[in-house]
């Protein structure tokens, strides 16, 4: 492994548990996670723009990686830019009743479809996105609950 790829793994890592931390202590403070019972592990979904390119499989690796050390799943969705597929994936999140959202909004219909999701009650935290919904609004405005 090259030296920067180190870096900047370590440097994913703590961004995403950090993400991941923040979004278990938003789900916690409404008690259990939803659709399952005390003691049962947080489900979140990951939801990107992205492909399996050198950019992409680190950030995925990263999350995979800090949601096993913090004991939760993490689904991870790339749609390789694909916005109808990055939609899809976050409707089934949160038709999952995920316990939490992280999503990378890089156009206003993947920001709308999250802005959704929030609204249907999901912690969202947007990563590696920014921009404004189709209704020309902040993107920052949906950054979580």
């Amino acid at each position: 492994m090259l030296k920067e790829e180190g870096v900047a793994n370590r440097g994913w890592r703590l961004s995403v548990a950090a993400l991941l931390l923040a979004t278990m202590l938003s789900a916690c403070s409404t008690g259990t996670p939803s659709g399952s019972s005390t003691g049962s592990r947080y489900r979140f979904y990951m939801v990107t723009h992205g492909d399996d390119g050198s950019f992409w499989s680190v950030v995925r690796r990263a999350a995979k990686s800090a949601a096993s050390e913090a004991g939760v799943s993490l689904t991870y969705q790339g749609s390789n830019n694909n916005d109808a597929l990055e939609c899809r994936d976050i409707d089934a999140a949160v038709a999952a009743r995920a316990d939490g959202l992280i999503v990378s909004p890089h156009a206003p219909q993947v920001l709308d479809c999250a802005k959704h999701a929030a609204a249907q009650g999901v912690p969202l935290i947007l990563i590696n996105g920014c921009g404004t919904t189709t209704d020309g609004e902040s993107y920052i405005r949906y950054s979580g609950r």
